[in-house]
């Protein structure tokens, strides 16, 4: 898969939790200027950030990137999710946010490069480390400096395939656990009852031989 383009879904899991071995070869693309993605119509910029920090976790990002990310996604425009004109995108300054987030500027931006690898975002910063929306720059033009959510949106089918998949998974851990404690309780059940068989013959054989 080149850069620009979105991830791709991996085989379904056979057992247990998501492998996020399945999860190869996503690689940080930079949108292209006039490329734009949109959420379903169905799906909100809020549950869209919730799947996305799911699968996030699944395919092995920790908890303070999948924070940072979002951060990052939820100082974005609400229509931009859902436009097919302009794709979200944060302006703010790399060490306003770190500051924000209570990190230091160079372990967030080792947390942006992995982001950008978890293909959740697209990242662009001045030589001199400057961020922001350019005066009287339109939403359609390319970005000058921030960060982009359309990698996130470009993904989004997949991710959301990869929670569901991890949702069927645990579903079905749990139908066979639960299979397990029925046959367990069955199990103690016979030898509950063959015991108090055993009891009756046991004290049936006493009495005989008392009489």
């Amino acid at each position: 898969m080149g850069p620009g383009s979105p991830a791709t879904m991996h085989a379904p899991v056979e057992s247990g939790a998501y492998d996020p071995e399945r999860w190869m070869d996503v690689q940080a693309f930079v949108p292209q200027p006039n490329h734009h993605s949109r959420l379903p119509d169905r799906i909100s910029k809020p549950q869209a950030m919730t799947t996305i920090c799911s699968a996030l976790r699944l395919i092995g990002a920790t908890e303070r990137e999948i924070a940072v990310w979002r951060h990052v996604a939820d100082i974005t425009e609400r229509q931009a999710w859902h436009a097919e004109d302009r794709s979200p995108v944060n302006w703010k300054r790399q060490c306003d946010m770190a500051r924000e987030m209570d990190i230091g500027e160079r372990q967030f931006r080792r947390i942006e490069a992995r982001l950008a690898g978890f293909g959740v975002l697209a990242r662009t910063t001045a030589d001199n480390g400057y961020r922001g929306r350019r005066s009287g720059q339109a939403y359609g033009a390319p970005i000058g400096c921030g960060l982009s959510i359309e990698p996130a949106l470009a993904n989004f089918r997949a991710f959301a395939g990869i929670v569901e998949e991890a949702a069927l998974a645990e579903e079905a851990r749990q139908e066979k656990a639960l299979e397990a404690r029925t046959a367990r309780r069955r199990v103690g059940l016979l030898v509950a009852t063959l015991k108090d068989i055993e009891m009756r013959h046991w004290a049936k054989g006493r009495l005989d031989e008392l009489d």
